[in-house]
């Protein structure tokens, strides 16, 4: 088994597009229509009367934003690891503003809130305007199973991580490129694809 589980928290531990989608509702009326393949906002949300960046951004800075529900199964996930004594460590990111240690606080709250506060040994912030790839290669050197919902957060990512996605309705379009251009290497291609928490610990276990 790899030496770290590394975890994104977005739609891999948190339920964070449901709530968003509320969010925008609730403050401006409108009902955000989804082209749902697309994991980049303005992509997804085509037809907003709103930048969805400038929402999204009052959305992290929100209540709502920072009292979210656990992704589908992903507290049997925790519960699951925590029994096969996994070294857990999260890694999150807030791509609107500079590096924040208030909103940090904020996601780590939230995270002990769901999951309690022992679960995970490690819980990193990237600053918005670096990669993940330059955290872990730089503090990695170990074997790592890193699941993600956004495939360019792989990107980089050294040999020693088996890259998992996560799968939803916004990465859809990202595993269908990988499906048909396997050999494209302007293509970001990725390890094991999972739909829940119940595949993941199968997974696990079958290595």
């Amino acid at each position: 088994m790899s030496d770290v589980i590394l975890l994104d928290v977005d739609g891999v531990l948190l339920n964070w597009l449901p709530e968003f989608e509320r969010f925008v509702y609730e403050i401006t009326g409108e009902h955000l229509v989804s082209k749902a393949n697309h994991y980049n906002l303005v992509d997804k949300y085509p037809f907003s009367t709103i930048d969805p960046f400038v929402l999204a951004k009052a959305f992290n800075k929100s209540i709502q934003g920072n009292n979210l529900p656990a992704y589908i199964d992903a507290v049997n996930g925790m519960y699951e690891l925590s029994s096969m004594d996994c070294v857990i460590h999260v890694m999150t990111k807030w791509n609107f503003d500079e590096y924040d240690m208030t909103h940090f606080q904020h996601r780590i709250d939230n995270l002990e809130m769901v999951f309690g506060r022992n679960i995970f040994s490690k819980i990193i912030n990237i600053p918005h305007n670096k990669l993940k790839s330059e955290y872990i290669n730089k503090h990695y050197n170990c074997d790592i199973y890193m699941i993600d919902d956004n495939p360019k957060c792989f990107e980089g990512i050294s040999a020693n991580v088996n890259k998992v996605l996560m799968s939803n309705e916004s990465n859809e379009h990202d595993q269908h490129l990988a499906r048909i251009r396997p050999f494209d290497e302007s293509i970001i291609h990725f390890d094991t694809i999972v739909h829940n928490w119940e595949d993941v610990i199968n997974d696990l276990h079958g290595r």
